[in-house]
């Protein structure tokens, strides 16, 4: 049997372990329903509860001891967040940035990417937590943003009169979904149909310009 657990979702579940033997209460910054917050809640014997956010803190509740693991999708400003409302809550705060940096990179790629683009198309499962967490960071950047799990979604009417477009997928998304991806966009728009696929559309014939950010990021 091979154990082929992410070394970064193993920290997490060995550092929540290891804080609940340790006799503090698990705060563990993630989505409550996402199976590797799951996993880690599993690991901790005593008192532990999730957070999305700020918003989710027990209100009013001071603490003695208390650790901080966080999902490794999650945003690093989310948990910095956390983390500060924290600080004047708890007598003794231990913190794990259990992130994964691949994620961060990627994360600040996309931010990166809505800054020299308007639109934004992301392919990659909707399931995807990392997935969702790229759409939603584009959009935050002010990006239109198109999220789809193949070519065959895109929609035709967003791409029209679309001289530049970027592209990020997630970490699960095939090769070939991304190239085919990639290749119709640069089609010439007078030789893409409504659907993104080849057909007659309005256009000026020139291709088009695709910049690819944010690499692969999903899990």
């Amino acid at each position: 049997m091979v154990d082929g657990t992410c070394p970064f979702v193993r920290s997490a579940q060995e550092r929540a372990g290891r804080l609940s033997s340790e006799g503090y209460v698990v705060l563990l910054v993630g989505d409550r329903d996402h199976p590797e917050v799951r996993g880690i809640r599993g690991y901790v014997e005593g008192e532990a509860f999730v957070c999305h956010g700020v918003e989710d803190l027990p209100p009013d509740r001071a603490f003695d001891k208390v650790g901080v693991v966080c999902q490794t999708t999650q945003r690093e400003a989310t948990l910095g967040a956390v983390v500060g409302a924290l600080v004047p809550r708890a007598r003794e705060l231990r913190v794990f940035n259990t992130i994964c940096r691949a994620t961060v990179e990627r994360q600040e790629s996309i931010r990166r990417l809505a800054e020299e683009v308007r639109h934004i198309v992301v392919i990659g499962g909707r399931n995807s937590a990392n997935t969702r967490k790229l759409v939603e960071i584009a959009r935050n950047a002010g990006a239109d943003v198109q999220s789809i799990e193949h070519a065959g979604e895109l929609d035709g009417g967003w791409l029209a009169e679309k001289d530049r477009i970027g592209v990020a997928a997630g970490a699960s998304t095939p090769d070939w979904l991304i190239h085919q991806l990639i290749s119709i966009l640069a089609t010439p728009r007078s030789s893409r149909g409504t659907d993104g696929n080849d057909g007659d559309s309005r256009g000026n014939g020139k291709p088009g310009n695709v910049w690819c950010g944010a690499g692969r990021t999903g899990r």
